[in-house]
């Protein structure tokens, strides 16, 4: 009787919470610089592809969720503060991330890629060495693909993306 009667209380608030949590919003944090993945619209709201994603398998699981515009240096201490519930930020899975937190099924892939001047004649990550290049702080590319190549870049970090952008159009890098 008592197994019955715990079996079904703890059913009743499995379900209650259940409900709660589909009236809550589950906060999503979004680094929106990465068009057309996550970006921001003209009255500022974070929109693209990861964005629709969540948002259909949010209505499928019948949940709400809120999307808030994240620096992407402040995506992971959100998630670990249970200030977001959520990341969907164009984040690389890798071993390190793995135990720290849990990840979805990748849903798209994408690949590195060095941005250069139109005349520029590089051919391999080796030829930056010694020379200056920049991306976004914390981010796969400069965290693991210039260790992996052994190169010796200068390495200046932005904040975005799109600053490091600036700086190459400029040819400050």
């Amino acid at each position: 009787m008592i197994r019955l009667f715990s079996a079904t209380l703890l059913s009743l608030l499995l379900c209650a919470s259940l409900a709660n949590a589909a009236e809550k919003p589950l906060i999503v944090a979004s680094d929106a610089t990465w068009p057309p993945i996550e970006m921001l619209d003209e009255n500022k709201n974070v929109v693209g592809y990861s964005i629709d994603y969540l948002k259909a398998v949010a209505k499928e699981a019948g949940l709400n969720v809120e999307f808030r515009n994240t620096a992407w240096d402040g995506i992971f201490a959100a998630l670990e503060s249970r200030q977001a519930d959520i990341i969907a930020s164009s984040v690389t899975i890798t071993d390190k991330r793995k135990k720290a937190m849990g990840f979805s099924d990748p849903y798209c892939e994408i690949r590195q890629a060095v941005v250069v001047p139109a005349n520029s004649d590089l051919k391999s990550l080796k030829e930056l060495d010694g020379k200056k290049v920049g991306g976004q702080i914390g981010t796969t590319g400069l965290v693991e693909t210039l260790p992996k190549a052994k190169s010796k870049a200068i390495v200046k970090t932005y904040d975005e993306v799109g600053l490091a952008l600036e700086d190459l159009a400029k040819g400050n890098i």
